[in-house]
């Protein structure tokens, strides 16, 4: 059987529990099993892929062009931490937040130098 493939079983919870999941469902626009999934995932994540990792190890690569942000070198921290952190993993968030946090570092010291050329 696939890893991801999608196994059906029977679930008790207490009653509390599943008025609580199905209000976050409902907020979240998913369906009370998504709730669940996404919610086992974040707290099991799987091991980065190789892929993930060569990802971020390139992502840190083009970011040490940057040297004089302070901002870039801040996220490269992140990321040299979590590509250095083999007992640990990340969950699809974590790596996504790191993305956006780097691509928004660096449209900020774009934006800057750009200002600054322009003046």
């Amino acid at each position: 059987m696939k890893a991801d493939a999608l196994v059906q079983f029977k679930l008790m919870l207490p009653a509390g529990l599943k008025t609580r999941v199905e209000a976050s469902a409902d907020r979240n626009r998913r369906s009370l099993s998504q709730e669940i999934v996404w919610a086992l995932e974040e707290r099991y994540p799987a091991p980065i892929e190789e892929s993930r990792k060569v990802t971020l190890q390139r992502l840190f690569d083009h970011l040490c062009a940057y040297p004089d942000s302070e901002q870039v070198v801040e996220v490269s921290g992140k990321i040299l931490h979590a590509l250095k952190d083999e007992g640990r993993t990340l969950t699809e968030s974590e790596l996504n937040a790191l993305l956006v946090e780097a691509l928004g570092a660096v449209q900020a010291h774009e934006q800057a130098n750009k200002s600054s050329r322009t003046k």
